[in-house]
């Protein structure tokens, strides 16, 4: 008499083809079993599991060194500008003297005057676009021209972020037309803000402090302060959800912090990914949020990111000629509203992407 087992075979472990049998499973049942048919001559095999299938995975492309356009040169800022400015690319550089835009295949720079002082940084809002040099201000005008905003003689300007301009005195706030806000937020010299819609999140040395806005403007005496790092804080981003949901992040010269904000206070979060061994890159510059819920900071090493490509969280580190044209970067533009969009990095040698 034939007997047949009735068995699938397992994929991978040569059960159903030629070569030696495999080895009997643990299990005293199956194995009386499996020897069973074997005995009786039929054919075994091993039960299938479901075979790998490999899943979506983020793919990077990168233009560095060897992709950067001639007769730019070094960068102090990239931004993204408003729709209502017709005429200005996607993004903006500025490189120290002025903004660079494209009319057709022709190279075009919006040149501040030979005697001012060198631009140091650039911010786009919903209402404009403004260049920074220490002691005047340039906005980019519907025509595309710049109009010079002087500081008064006792204000440094820092840097710009979106509309808010930091300052030895505090926080001056740029407007689409007008003179800037000069006093918008005597609070003394400013190292990082972050406007989140109805609070002003304000850095000043290792302090961090939360200002109810108004009609666009801080008001009142601070909701909240925390004082959790170490160094000047470079960088203010949140609500984030990589490595995990946290309200705030800290980037400052001691490391990354989180916070939990409340109405009136803010408490620190103990987030393993944030421990000073874990973080990659050193001196901060600046940071921003990115489509997938993580951030990317700047560094004048090169740039990390927080991310999760499938695997888990990771830090992705961008390092020169492989990722960037300089390690030297200055800032970062991206549309967090934007799935998978691009990151354009200012660097000493141009933009990377």
């Amino acid at each position: 008499m034939r007997h047949v087992v009735n068995v699938v075979c397992l994929v991978g472990l040569g059960a159903c083809g030629s070569g030696p049998p495999p080895a009997l499973p643990s299990e005293p049942a199956v194995a009386r079993a499996f020897a069973a048919a074997r005995a009786l001559g039929a054919p075994v095999a091993l039960p299938s599991v479901a075979p790998y299938v490999d899943a979506p995975y983020l793919q990077e492309i990168n233009h560095t060194w060897n992709e950067v356009e001639p007769g730019i040169g070094p960068l102090v800022g990239v931004v993204l500008p408003p729709a209502g400015l017709i005429g200005l690319d996607t993004p903006t550089q500025v490189t120290p003297r002025g903004l660079v835009r494209h009319d057709g295949d022709q190279l075009v720079v919006l040149a501040i005057p030979e005697a001012d002082s060198d631009l140091i940084s650039a911010g786009a809002s919903d209402e404009a676009v403004v260049l920074a040099g220490p002691s005047t201000l340039y906005r980019v005008t519907p025509d595309l021209a710049l109009e010079a905003l002087p500081a008064p003689p006792e204000v440094e300007v820092l840097g710009v972020r979106g509309p808010w301009v930091r300052t030895n005195e505090g926080l001056a706030r740029a407007t689409a037309e007008g003179a800037p806000v000069w006093d918008a937020l005597p609070v003394g010299p400013v190292t990082a803000v972050q406007d989140r819609g109805e609070l002003l999140v304000v850095a000043t040395g290792a302090t961090v402090a939360g200002y109810p806005l108004v009609d666009g403007l801080p008001t009142g005496e601070a909701l909240w302060t925390s004082e959790l790092v170490s160094g000047p804080i470079r960088g203010l981003v949140g609500p984030v959800t990589l490595p995990a949901p946290i309200d705030l992040v800290v980037v400052a010269d001691g490391g990354v912090r989180g916070l939990s904000l409340k109405a009136s206070e803010a408490a620190p979060i103990d987030e393993p990914a944030f421990a000073a061994d874990r973080v990659p890159l050193a001196d901060p510059r600046g940071v921003a949020l990115t489509s997938d819920g993580g951030f990317v900071v700047v560094t004048a090493g090169g740039a990390y990111r927080a991310m999760d490509r499938g695997d888990g969280f990771e830090w992705r580190v961008y390092p020169a000629e492989r990722w960037l044209p300089h390690e030297d970067v200055r800032a970062v533009a991206t549309d967090p509203n934007l799935p998978d969009g691009p990151l354009w990095f200012a660097t000493a040698a141009g933009l990377g992407t």
